[in-house]
Formats: structure tokens, C-alpha cells, sequence
């Protein structure tokens, strides 16, 4: 046996965050919505930030993980697209202060649904979370990546995005919706 000493838990050292810290499991609001990408830094903040524009006032929430992250801010170029929609950056949708996690069954495990972004990446998540295979799904059309293009293919982008919401949630939200103003 060597004397090599093995830490399990990764510390604070010279104020920066370990690899967990920068990972760590955000608060999932009770029947949050998540939606997963690649590398957590274009697509699925961009659907997380839209969603929660969009349905703001509503009982469900949205955040973004990726397959695999690096702990990066968000594109830039995601942040045109979401400002040219119309969708502001604000306290409880803050995507311009968002930095990427890697998804973990914890976020899984606490939210009411989980959307790929891809068809691609809800089979790799039922692939690494077959427990969790009954909440996962995907928008009913793939979501192009349109990491390195330019401003205005995220752009187009979020449009798509838009309309794979609105295809998945729009019927489900107005039934919900439906007599509570009696």
C-alpha cells in the first residue's frame, strides 16, 4: 500500500471552485423542466431561457444541463439570439450569468421532465439513467448545434426552439390553464 493520500472531496484551494463546486446540482423548483444539450453552453440554456420567458407565472420552471461541460459561460452569441427574441435576463431567469454543468441523476431525480434537445442526446441520457427513462423525452424535430456559427444562426436556432416548445407545451399548458379563471 503506497502513502499516496487520495482526496474524495475537492477543496477551495486559492479561491477558485473545484470541478464539483463549478458542477454543483443547482435548486430544482418543485416541476422544474430540464433540458439537456452537449456542452450546456448554447441550445439548452437558450430553451431553458425561452421556456422560462415564455411560461413565466406559470408552476413549472426550467434549467439546462449538458452531456459533458467544461464549467463555460454561455455562448455570447446564444445571448444575441435570447436578447433579439425579446427575452431579458432577469433574477429568476438569469442566462447571462449561466455557466455550464454536467447533468447528474440528482437533477434527473428532481425534475418533472427532462428534454433532450436531440433525439441523440435523450437516448445517451436513457442510456446513463435507464431509472430515469420514463421522464425523459426529446422535442418532437432535433435542434441543430450552432456552436462557432454566427449571431444570426443562433438566432435561427432559438426560432426553432420556439416552435419545438410550442408544439410540446402550448396544448399541455392552456389544459392546465383550463378553468382556472372560473
Amino acid at each position: 500500500m503506497s502513502d499516496e493520500i487520495i482526496i474524495d472531496n475537492p477543496v477551495i484551494i486559492d479561491d477558485k471552485l473545484s470541478e464539483p463546486e463549478k458542477n454543483a446540482t443547482p435548486e430544482i423548483k418543485k416541476d422544474a423542466v430540464l433540458f439537456v444539450c452537449s456542452g450546456n453552453t448554447c441550445r439548452s440554456p437558450m430553451c431553458a431561457a425561452l421556456f422560462n420567458h415564455k411560461y413565466a407565472g406559470l408552476t413549472r420552471h426550467a434549467i439546462s444541463a449538458g452531456l459533458s461541460t467544461g464549467g463555460e459561460k454561455i455562448s455570447s452569441s446564444a445571448v444575441y439570439a435570447l436578447k433579439k427574441y425579446g427575452v431579458k435576463s432577469t433574477v429568476d431567469n438569469d442566462y447571462e450569468n449561466h455557466v455550464s454543468r454536467t447533468v447528474t441523476a440528482e437533477m434527473i431525480d428532481s425534475a418533472v421532465t427532462v428534454i433532450g434537445v436531440s433525439s441523440a442526446h435523450a437516448l445517451s441520457l436513457i442510456m446513463r439513467y435507464p431509472q430515469y427513462a420514463t421522464k425523459i423525452t426529446s422535442f418532437d424535430t432535433d435542434i441543430f448545434d450552432p456552436y462557432g456559427m454566427d449571431d444570426e444562426v443562433y438566432a435561427y436556432c432559438l426560432k426553432k426552439i420556439d416552435d419545438a416548445l410550442g408544439k410540446m407545451f402550448s396544448s399541455k399548458e392552456e389544459n392546465e390553464n383550463d378553468g382556472k379563471d372560473m
